[in-house]
């Protein structure tokens, strides 16, 4: 291997197994340069995939069931047996985790109860390797929800200023004429 004006060379390894490799590079003493040994380690990691999808339903009473699913892979193939864990923005709360099946799926089912016509919803869905030769993946989604206009419902008409008022004044009114009316029998 050579190196080029600057000192730097280049080179791919393609093909190899998953594992930790130790490389030695060995510079040779020339009239510019001084011997040199530098070592490096490389880790060699599978290839991991995480598909992910969310799906929603009104339910009859106007909440929100979502679907969440995520298809995890390891160099293509289904990666059975894994956690996966979901959220929901808003500080990321956890909303729960599924075992992924032999297919490398896993589903999780979310019941919210909407407020207001139209909302968005972002989910994550994450999966927390333990190994160093498969990497943490996590993937985000955002579903807008708008609810059909049978689920809508009519914010409460504001209360005015003075009902109040008028109520206490009424209420003061029929007290001042239950005592009068008491009075005028002789009754305490």
């Amino acid at each position: 291997m050579t190196t080029d004006l600057k000192g730097e060379a280049t080179f791919i390894i393609s093909n190899a197994p998953v594992g930790s490799y130790n490389l030695v590079f060995v510079t040779q003493e020339t009239d510019v340069y001084k011997p040199g040994v530098k070592e490096l380690n490389i880790i060699v990691q599978h290839r991991i995939t995480l598909d992910f999808t969310v799906e929603y339903r009104v339910l009859e009473n106007g909440s929100i069931l979502f679907i969440l699913k995520t298809i995890l892979q390891i160099d293509g193939q289904p990666f059975p047996g894994q956690e996966i864990k979901y959220y929901l923005k808003g500080s990321w709360i956890f909303i729960g985790s599924n075992t992924t099946d032999e297919n490398g799926v896993s589903i999780l089912y979310y019941i919210v109860n909407q407020t207001g016509v139209s909302n968005t919803y972002t989910f994550k869905a994450e999966y927390i390797s333990s190994s160093i030769y498969i990497s943490s993946i996590e993937k985000t989604v955002s579903v807008t929800v708008t609810l059909p206009p049978e689920y809508w419902t009519p914010p409460p008409a504001p209360e005015h200023p003075l009902t109040p008022l008028i109520l206490l004044t009424l209420l003061l009114l029929y007290v001042c004429l239950r005592i009068k009316t008491r009075r005028s029998r002789g009754t305490p």
